[in-house]
């Protein structure tokens, strides 16, 4: 007569452990079936975190019977990105966030970010301090419309090499012999 659990194993069984089926440790349940990740099972000394026996890797448990945690490379309900590395810098935080402009980080599409201005204390961004990165986190540039170091003035899209009176173009005052002639001028062959 044969059985599960009498150490053979027969036809309709996986395996067969004998008395030791189902004990902790061993791979073959109490019905002669191989246990397994994704079996329905949960075998925590088989390495399970969970085991909910189906092929949904978006729910609570992943099909490799592990916890969704933040890093795992899938993206959870909770998290706004999930790149699986530790790169803070790539536009996915390590806590599963995704990077924007204003905090503090310089991503890969930014040229440069001192974060937000919220304390009034004149760090952050900003598109009206000179020689702050701005708030669209482009590095300060002539006709942003601040005046940097290096610049004389700056009206942003208003400068202008052919209108009279302008800041020019490359952020310089106008001057006799830039080409325009100004209001306190009556020629200027530049």
């Amino acid at each position: 007569c044969t059985f599960c659990g009498d150490g053979i194993i027969d036809d309709g069984e996986d395996c067969d452990d004998g008395e030791w089926n189902g004990e902790d440790g061993v791979n073959c349940d109490e019905h002669c079936v191989v246990r397994f990740c994704g079996d329905g099972n949960l075998d925590t000394d088989l390495g399970e975190a969970c085991d909910d026996g189906n092929d949904n890797n978006d729910d609570y448990c992943r099909n490799d019977c592990t916890i969704p945690v933040c890093g795992d490379g899938i993206v959870d309900h909770d998290e706004e990105c999930d790149d699986a590395n530790d790169d803070n810098y790539d536009g996915c935080r390590n806590d599963c966030t995704a990077g924007i402009c204003g905090d503090g980080i310089v991503d890969s599409t930014e040229e440069c970010d001192e974060g937000a201005d919220g304390n009034c204390d004149n760090t952050g961004n900003s598109d009206t301090i000179p020689d702050r990165c701005r708030e669209d986190c482009l590095l300060p540039f002539c006709g942003d419309g601040v005046v940097d170091s290096g610049e004389q003035c700056d009206k942003g899209e208003a400068n202008s090499d052919t209108d009279a009176d302008a800041c020019r173009e490359d952020c310089t005052v106008r001057r006799c012999g830039d080409g325009v002639v100004d209001s306190n001028e009556e020629c200027d062959d530049g």
